[in-house]
């Protein structure tokens, strides 16, 4: 109703909540900035399916930017992203879906150099196993990563993320990996991991003695 009856609508200061948003709509330019989401983009097409070149989003919960093109049926609440993101000093392409209240996604990165700044977040926000856990980012460290995949869904209505149903595969160069508190570590110059049915499989690894 507002793309056939304004040209342009302006709310400085909108209270809801306990929170805060600004909002504006003119010349096909969508803007919104709030205590949990900002927002600057272009809206494309508007009919059924309103789509929206996306300059810039930031989740501020989240810490996250994204940067991409984003479409939302308005008869079925439903939503495809496909586009780029940022966070913890990590880059890279991010593909998500809204269907009937389930949302899929699909991850990759840029290589980058340390994972526990976003590790440590993440932990906090879903109820990852800790041993699956302590092996991503604590038992291993690298002096470089690379995440090729990682892929699962979450019930947006009873937060249920599906362990079991996540694959993910990456890299790591250089990791020193410690096994055992009473052991001396290894390192390993090329190392995959898998991660598939809720089980790390560690796989062209090349061992040798950090003490060597």
């Amino acid at each position: 109703y507002m793309y056939a009856m304004f040209d342009s609508v302006s709310i400085r200061e909108l209270h809801y909540n306990n929170k805060k948003m600004h909002f504006l709509y003119k010349d096909k330019i969508f803007y919104v900035d709030s205590d949990f989401l900002s927002i600057d983009s272009t809206i494309c097409t508007w009919e059924d399916s309103v789509e929206f070149k996306i300059e810039h989003l930031m989740l501020k919960d989240f810490n996250v930017e994204l940067k991409g093109n984003l479409t939302l049926n308005l008869k079925t609440d439903n939503m495809r992203f496909q586009g780029n993101f940022s966070t913890f000093n990590i880059d890279g392409a991010l593909n998500l879906k809204i269907k009937n209240k389930l949302l899929s996604y699909k991850i990759s990165t840029k290589k980058f150099n340390t994972l526990k700044p976003f590790m440590d977040f993440i932990s906090q926000k879903i109820n990852l196993e800790p041993l699956i856990g302590d092996w991503i980012y604590k038992k291993i460290v690298a002096n470089e990563y690379k995440l090729r995949y990682l892929e699962g869904k979450f019930d947006l209505e009873t937060d249920e993320f599906y362990p079991y149903q996540m694959k993910a595969r990456a890299s790591a160069k250089k990791a020193i990996i410690k096994f055992d508190d009473n052991a001396p570590p290894a390192i390993a110059q090329d190392l995959d991991v898998v991660l598939k049915n809720d089980t790390l499989i560690f796989f062209d690894i090349i061992f040798r003695d950090k003490n060597r």
